[in-house]
């Protein structure tokens, strides 16, 4: 292996396989085509959703922030997570 991994790494790769098993949770609302009948839960801020979800090591890395800021989203302490969760949708 070319680099050892860091704590970190490891971290925000197991944050990633939560938010993975999240966004299959969440599925079917997330792929539908508009926002109705949401569960309170995704109409948290991102940031607070994130923390709730044990995935805030995502938050944290600066691809997935400015990401979201620069696509229009505004910051991940105001946006729905909903938002996000269509955002960084899975390919279909």
């Amino acid at each position: 292996m070319i680099g050892g991994a860091t704590s970190l790494s490891m971290d925000v790769a197991a944050a990633g396989l939560r938010y993975i098993s999240k966004w299959n949770e969440n599925k079917e609302v997330i792929m539908q085509p508009n926002n109705l009948n949401l569960p309170d839960d995704l109409m948290k801020p991102a940031s607070q959703w994130m923390r709730e979800n044990d995935v805030e090591e995502i938050a944290q890395n600066p691809a997935f922030y400015n990401g979201v800021v620069n696509y229009g989203y505004g910051s991940p302490d105001k946006v729905p997570m909903i938002y996000i969760l269509k955002y960084m949708e899975s390919p279909r």
